[in-house]
């Protein structure tokens, strides 16, 4: 087994930046088949991103620019998707008059 493939943490895709400017995130994402520890040694192949499970949180502010490359190091078509914009918050928060989104 690939070692350090057995916790479930996330990641902080800020620990990966490249770009030094404070409203640009820019990171390289390589995507891979390893097996992965699921349970008390029983393991299954998984698709990982860095070698880790789950993907890196990438934490934007409006008008910030995020740069993803994706590595992809798989032997059949994939894409890369996201989770979790907070469009609910982001239109109270724009309401009351209290601008983007927190970090």
């Amino acid at each position: 087994m690939a070692p350090g493939i057995v916790s479930y943490e996330t990641p902080d895709a800020a620990v990966i930046d490249t770009d030094a400017s404070a409203n640009v995130l820019e990171i390289i994402l390589p995507v891979s088949e390893q097996p992965f520890d699921i349970d008390g040694g029983i393991t299954a192949n998984a698709q990982t991103i860095k070698r880790e499970i789950p993907g890196p949180v990438l934490r934007l502010n409006i008008g910030d620019t995020a740069i993803v490359r994706l590595i992809k190091d798989l032997p059949h078509p994939s894409g890369i998707h996201r989770h979790g914009i907070e469009l609910r918050e982001f239109r109270r928060r724009l309401a009351r008059g209290m601008g983007g989104l927190a970090s």
